[in-house]
């Protein structure tokens, strides 16, 4: 029987590999590569009624992108992703098109949400259960949930975060009605977008949550009723958007001919109030 795998052996001054497909090599061997910083595969598995699946990961000036994903790919390369850490200034993985869902799944998230110095995050794919906030990376700094199907409200969870600025829910990635935002939740948050989330109803923010929020995207949440009475307490607001929204929302917010809609005062201290 022929090996049909390429050795990585001698190549430890290699510092660009590209368009290389992992079925002629073996993923788990990526560590002999010491001196990597720029890696592109290409992982193609595709059967009927199976999603595709795509990771895309930069690491420093390491960018990895598995399309057709197969599990034992990602289990391997969050283990390449745990010994590369000490050299890595910069990590960012998207994921996409893999639904967590199993137990034996959920355990490769919660892996992967752990991933040391791990900074941003993409996932577009069903989810079944985010892990504790305890397991997420402390350096996490950036996260977008896309598609996750959430049923769980994920703000318990994700306003623990400590160094998190930026967070996007889309495209159903909660399918709850109601979120809510805890006193001194969110301590670093910077920009918050919120793009279709058509089951929410109803969106609360107590006073002293997100104390650093400075831009926030309300976009296509058909059923949202009013924005959250605790944003007049967010006074580091600067840019508030509102993306095709009901009339009946947009007009609580609008000042029409000197006329304040009922929910202006919310958002009366904001610089920048855009309509879409």
């Amino acid at each position: 029987k022929i090996n049909k795998f390429l050795r990585l052996d001698g190549l430890s001054n290699l510092e660009i590999l590209e368009n290389f497909d992992p079925r002629w090599f073996d993923v788990r061997h990526l560590y002999k590569l010491t001196n990597l910083r720029k890696l592109k595969l290409v992982i193609e598995e595709k059967e009927e009624d199976e999603d595709d699946g795509k990771v895309e990961v930069l690491l420093n000036k390491l960018y990895v992108r598995l399309e057709g994903l197969v599990k034992e790919s990602l289990v391997a390369f969050t283990e390449f992703l745990t010994t590369a850490q000490n050299r890595l200034r910069y990590s960012s993985i998207k994921v996409e098109g893999y639904k967590f869902c199993s137990e034996e799944d959920l355990t490769l998230l919660t892996q992967l949400f752990g991933c040391h110095r791990l900074d941003e995050l993409i996932i577009d794919g069903v989810i079944g259960k985010l892990p504790e906030c305890n397991h997420f990376s402390q350096s996490l700094t950036k996260l977008t949930l896309d598609g996750s199907r959430l049923t769980e409200d994920p703000m318990a969870t994700l306003e623990k975060l400590p160094n998190l600025w930026s967070l996007s829910l889309r495209s159903y990635a909660f399918v709850g009605e109601e979120m809510v935002c805890s006193p001194m939740g969110f301590p670093q948050l910077r920009s918050l977008r919120l793009w279709r989330l058509p089951n929410l109803e109803k969106w609360r923010v107590d006073e002293e949550a997100m104390p650093n929020l400075s831009h926030l995207v309300i976009h296509g949440c058909d059923n949202l009723k009013m924005v959250p009475d605790g944003l007049r307490f967010v006074t580091t607001l600067r840019k508030l958007e509102i993306r095709y929204m009901r009339e009946v929302f947009t007009k609580r917010l609008r000042v029409v001919d000197g006329e304040e809609g009922e929910d202006f005062y919310k958002i009366r201290h904001v610089p920048s109030i855009t309509f879409y």
